[in-house]
């Protein structure tokens, strides 16, 4: 229902596990109706699962932290499943995570996994740490192993990448090459050093520090102003949430002041384009660029990554 999407998604997934993990200073909110939501949909989630193995022999691949104890309702009712899950978020410190009050719950949920997935070593590594601080499992660090329940649950490490030959091939293209001759038209670019930045419009991204960079060089090395332009392509995301909503308020006044600021009459230093925009205008922005600036607080390796 609407009610669950808003406790469970917008509510605890996004609003407590998503600024815990990632560490950026946005406080996390931990709401017990939320909470409580958050376990209503993970035991959906589950019913729906094991309906569909109808107890036979099964692997079950479980995406992201907005399912932290499905491992555990699954494996404690058909222990033979063998399930793995990708936590597509950072694993915070130990000392972060610490403070979340369903920590021993969050834990004992994914310890129902067989194999459990993160982005970079060092991710693992602070996962294998919150696990021996905080229960009683027996962690290997070399084997990057944790015994739990008289079984063993591997941690590794699968960092996303992106499809470079596809992506090369793609700006090749006479359709790609069409997309650049059009945009530097309408953003009159065809003299311009070029910046770029493509990012979700969320606080993680860092997004007004990477503007506040640009009014810094304009600042210090005015002699490019009328000759740069940095393109920054926001998606809007999760604006249910009233911390994201500021974000893309405050990255507008800073565009403003900024353009006020450094611009002219036929110049502005910034442009902002919102998306989501077509494969094709992409691949044009990235092959046109001079320079992109990924300037994430705490990620992943993610898609903008």
């Amino acid at each position: 229902t609407k009610e669950e999407i808003d406790g469970y998604y917008y509510g605890f997934s996004n609003q407590a596990l998503w600024p815990l993990c990632h560490s950026t200073y946005v406080k996390p909110i931990f709401d017990e109706s939320q909470w409580n939501t958050y376990k209503k949909v993970n035991n959906i989630f589950a019913q729906n699962v094991l309906e569909e193995i109808e107890g036979r022999k099964a692997l079950v691949f479980i995406q992201d932290y907005h399912f932290a104890l499905l491992p555990r309702l699954i494996k404690e009712a058909s222990p033979e499943t063998t399930i793995a899950q990708f936590w597509h978020i950072p694993w915070p410190k130990q000392q972060v995570f610490d403070t979340c009050p369903c920590q021993e719950e969050i834990l004992d949920g994914l310890l129902g996994n067989d194999l459990l997935g993160f982005h970079t070593v060092r991710h693992c590594r602070n996962f294998l740490t919150t696990v021996n601080r905080a229960t009683k499992a027996r962690v290997n660090y070399e084997r990057a192993e944790i015994t739990w329940d008289e079984r063993g649950i591997k941690v590794q490490p699968f960092p996303i990448s992106i499809d470079f030959k596809q992506l090369s091939w793609e700006a090749q293209s006479s359709e790609i090459k069409e997309e650049i001759k059009r945009l530097k038209g309408e953003l009159r670019l065809s003299d311009k050093v070029i910046g770029i930045g493509i990012d979700r419009l969320d606080y993680t991204k860092g997004i007004p520090q990477k503007l506040m960079a640009i009014d810094y060089f304009l600042d210090k090395w005015p002699e490019y102003k009328g000759k740069l332009v940095f393109i920054e392509v926001g998606v809007p995301t999760r604006t249910e949430i009233p911390s994201y909503k500021e974000l893309g308020e405050d990255i507008d006044a800073l565009v403003e002041t900024i353009n006020l600021k450094h611009g002219a009459e036929d110049w502005k230093p910034v442009i902002t384009l919102l998306g989501p925009l077509p494969s094709n205008t992409l691949a044009a922005l990235r092959s046109m660029a001079d320079l992109c600036i990924v300037s994430s607080l705490h990620d992943g390796m993610n898609l903008v990554a």
